[in-house]
């Protein structure tokens, strides 16, 4: 073993010292479990690995602050006695975007907003104007115009985010029986989703360029958790 190899070592081989704990009687324990071979380093993916591994968890974080204003949006709407996250599938979509910025605007018959509502909204037009009907109160309209402000900042956060991904994404090496094209999937399965997937670019392809394979046709596994393994474990998986 050569001096310099460092190792990323467990917490829990270490822990039992004897005696009172010091910075300085840690450190010699260390030392000596490691001269006498008793550590055994951590698994550490490679550093291109590793940069994207921060990314990514980086803009898990920035997902998770973003859900938290969209709990903000639908608690000011509760407040008004405003049902709009009742009727649609999510506020934050294309429809319920375009009523929230047309009350914010001072729109307040529920017909005309609910006449903003894309075609594919499976509730009624009827069902959407009765869910518009509340008591617009000013300092309810005022938490809901700075929460989906906050949630707009953190999707420009994440695209952000997305870009440099890709841009380090597109530093790893191709595996070698990837195909120039990615194939299609063999079948469809429930969790094939692009819930909270980059828009930016296609995370699928990449993740088939680097492992050569397509985890996404393993039932459970969408792109999002095929990305997770690759900045966990890295693309060679032939250790695990």
């Amino acid at each position: 073993m050569c001096s310099s190899d460092l190792f990323l070592v467990n917490a829990h081989y270490v822990r039992n010292v004897p005696g009172r704990k010091t910075d300085v009687s840690d450190c010699q324990w260390i030392q000596y479990l490691h001269s006498v071979g008793l550590l055994r380093g951590s698994f550490r993916p490679p550093d291109a690995i590793c940069a994207i591994r921060s990314l990514w968890r980086h803009r898990d974080s920035l997902i998770q602050m973003a859900a938290q204003h969209v709990m903000h949006m639908q608690k000011s709407l509760d407040q008004m006695n405003l049902q709009l996250h009742h009727v649609l599938s999510e506020i934050t979509g294309l429809s319920g975007q375009r009523i929230l910025d047309a009350i914010l605007a001072g729109e307040r018959d529920p017909m005309k907003l609910a006449e903003l509502c894309h075609a594919r909204v499976k509730s009624s037009q009827d069902t959407v104007a009765r869910a518009l009907e509340g008591d617009y109160r000013y300092e309810h309209l005022f938490t809901l115009k700075q929460s989906l402000e906050g949630y707009r900042y953190y999707q420009h956060q994440i695209e952000e985010v997305d870009r440099e991904i890709h841009k380090q994404m597109l530093n790893l090496p191709v595996a070698d029986n990837a195909q120039a094209e990615l194939p299609r999937r063999t079948k469809k399965h429930p969790y094939a989703t692009k819930h909270n997937e980059p828009t930016s670019f296609s995370l699928r392809s990449e993740l088939y360029r680097t492992f050569g394979i397509d985890l996404t046709n393993v039932p459970g596994i969408s792109a999002v958790t095929a990305q997770t393994i690759l900045c966990e474990v890295g693309p060679d998986l032939s250790r695990f």
